[in-house]
């Protein structure tokens, strides 16, 4: 009996002396809220950029095949041009949904600390001219820092709306408002 008693001992002290270290090793799990993550939230940094950022998260979009600068659309001056948004808190982002001019690469990044990025992915060119929707799935990469930008392309670059999802709303990439905008000027076929 005493060596059942006793061996039982050294198993209790190690659950005991186990159990503070798994506790300080969890972390508690990033939040994945319904709905576009960016929605309505201003930039907390931008560099190069034209119009009102505002643009860029207001669930507006312009009808396929907008001009690439049509008013609802913020231009990025250079291939340097970047915006930055805080999610609040670290966050599942699965899925972007990006309406950019078509003829450019655009590059996500997501950081948990504001400091070191780390890409997410990047906006492919698509056929045609103009303002098109794009996405991008990126898994499950946890971020609290969103950075979109550096286009890469015809040195003409427009974004009219970014929008992020932890939970991917079906259909994707989801309605949204359209507004007004001209459609793109379409160069005539040569014969």
């Amino acid at each position: 009996m005493r060596r059942y008693a006793l061996g039982i001992v050294p198993l209790l002290l190690g659950a005991l002396t186990a159990s503070p270290a798994r506790a300080q090793d969890s972390s508690p799990a990033p939040a994945c809220p319904e709905g576009n993550l960016l929605a309505r939230k201003k930039p907390i940094a931008w560099q190069e950029t034209r119009r009102d950022l505002a643009l860029l998260t207001d669930e507006q979009i312009t009808p396929e095949g907008s001009q690439w600068d049509a008013q609802p659309a913020v231009i990025f001056d250079t291939a340097a041009s970047t915006v930055t948004w805080d999610l609040g808190a670290l966050t599942t982002v699965r899925s972007f949904a990006v309406q950019a001019d078509a003829n450019d690469t655009y590059t996500i990044w997501g950081s948990v600390d504001g400091k070191d990025y780390k890409v997410f992915g990047q906006i492919d060119p698509v056929p045609n001219h103009g303002l098109r929707m794009r996405v991008l799935n990126v898994g499950g990469m946890v971020a609290r820092y969103v950075k979109f930008g550096e286009g890469v392309g015809d040195s003409y670059y427009s974004i009219a709306e970014v929008a992020a999802y932890c939970q991917v709303p079906s259909p994707f990439p989801p309605a949204m408002k359209v507004v007004e905008a001209p459609a793109a000027a379409v160069p005539p076929k040569k014969s």
